[in-house]
């Protein structure tokens, strides 16, 4: 469509604008708020790089998109989702038991707004897509190197990641949903370049296991069988028998730690968190009362420990102010019915967009091209939420990007899109018009 791209002075409605650039930006944002990258290096795992990575990364889109691009983003469900819970975090902050803590919480949440504009700001192709979704394996697999070497950090027989931005059940996660993402490369690549992306899965693979997190390893097992279950014919076959061999190597070549936790769950009645007041369903079933008592705005964002503090007092008791390690519990008690929802919404659209890439190509309403890691990776993620506090975490954020920008694909494929042109610039500045 033609019309002027500048601000303001469209001589017809001007079509959006999309920056060439766009995927770089995301890749970059997505390693240091998400892969933490910057925590492999001592001298920058102080500095808030994510924070002021986001408002580099906003003022350059800012200067690229023009009005119809925002507008196009707009009408996306996924923004609107994810705007609508962002901003029910901020309601909350007046109301909530600390307001400072909720604030805090929601200048986390401000990053991972940004990155996802930078994913669906990317020209909505296949290779974008691979393009973002191999930045982010790579650097999960550099994390996870980095944690791997450094031998001083092993603790109690379980993986102790770099930095302090994750603990081991969280980087178990999050490289789990990075396993299955480095599986759909793999599958797609030839050559050398599939080697190196197998091994990079391999090594999240090792990563997870090293961490002997019981929550990350059902995750990896979860999404590793979603994305077999979304192949065909003898592909599947081959997965399948690939997957066996894993499972036997992971447990056959897993530490005394792993093995003995992960049997725990066979008696997971007598583990401790399901008998003391600290366990999981002890916190669990405190965090629906505190739900119950703020149906409407919750304790407000990232009070659930607040909240638990507040117990203890009421109670007359004193001890550890739990997380609430569900992240679905988290949203409902933080934020009330309605933050909770968002949650949850965010997360089925999500889904229901990934599902019709995961189906193989002939199959009943599938996509045109076969995507099935996507969705194997959200299983992942929401296997992981279950046991862990991840009601604000960028991994979700990157899922739902990164599907937005699948669907974005999918659809111009089947509707017959010709290539995008080019805006006039030079190479590193070119925008994209579609």
């Amino acid at each position: 469509m033609e019309g002027d791209r500048r601000w303001g002075t469209p001589s017809v409605i001007a079509a959006p604008v999309l920056w060439s650039g766009a995927p770089w930006l995301a890749i970059g944002l997505i390693a240091v708020v998400v892969a933490r990258v910057q925590e492999i290096f001592s001298p920058f795992a102080a500095l808030r790089l994510a924070l002021v990575a986001s408002v580099g990364v906003a003022v350059v889109l800012l200067l690229q998109a023009n009005a119809s691009t925002w507008g196009w983003l707009s009408r996306s469900a996924t923004t609107r989702l994810l705007l609508a819970y962002v901003a029910w975090s901020a309601i909350t902050v007046p109301f909530a038991l600390w307001p400072g803590l909720a604030f805090a919480t929601l200048r986390t949440l401000l990053p991972l707004v940004v990155m996802y504009v930078a994913i669906v700001m990317c020209r909505p192709s296949w290779a974008n897509l691979d393009r973002v979704q191999l930045g982010f394996v790579l650097a999960l697999a550099a994390f996870a190197a980095g944690s791997l070497l450094r031998g001083d950090e092993i603790v109690g027989g379980r993986l102790s990641p770099l930095g302090a931005m994750y603990d081991t059940n969280d980087m178990a996660a999050v490289m789990a949903i990075g396993f299955t993402l480095a599986c759909g490369l793999a599958s797609r690549a030839r050559g050398v370049p599939r080697l190196v992306v197998a091994a990079v899965a391999l090594l999240l693979a090792v990563s997870v296991m090293a961490s002997a997190s019981r929550g990350g390893a059902l995750a990896l097992g979860v999404g590793a069988v979603a994305f077999v279950a979304g192949q065909r014919g003898r592909r599947r076959m081959t997965y399948l028998v690939a997957l066996a061999l894993g499972v036997f190597a992971a447990w056959q070549g897993g530490s005394p730690v792993l093995r003995e936790r992960l049997a725990t769950l066979m008696t997971i009645r007598s583990d401790y968190n399901m008998k003391e007041k600290t366990g999981r369903l002890a916190v669990w079933k405190r965090g629906v009362s505190y739900f119950v008592d703020h149906p409407i705005l919750g304790v407000g964002a990232g009070n659930f420990e607040v909240a638990e503090g507040v117990w203890l007092e009421r109670n007359g008791d004193s001890g550890k102010w739990s997380a609430p390690h569900n992240a679905y519990i988290q949203a409902f008690a933080d934020l009330g019915v309605v933050g909770g929802m968002l949650f949850v919404s965010l997360i089925g659209v999500t889904a229901s967009r990934a599902r019709r890439l995961w189906r193989p190509p002939g199959s009943r309403d599938a996509a045109p091209v076969h995507r099935p890691e996507l969705l194997a990776a959200l299983f992942a993620f929401c296997v992981a939420a279950f046991f862990l506090s991840l009601a604000y975490s960028g991994m979700l954020v990157v899922l739902v990007g990164l599907t937005a920008l699948a669907a974005g694909a999918a659809r111009g494929e089947a509707q017959g899109a010709g290539p995008v042109p080019a805006a006039v610039g030079p190479p590193s500045f070119r925008r994209q018009v579609v």
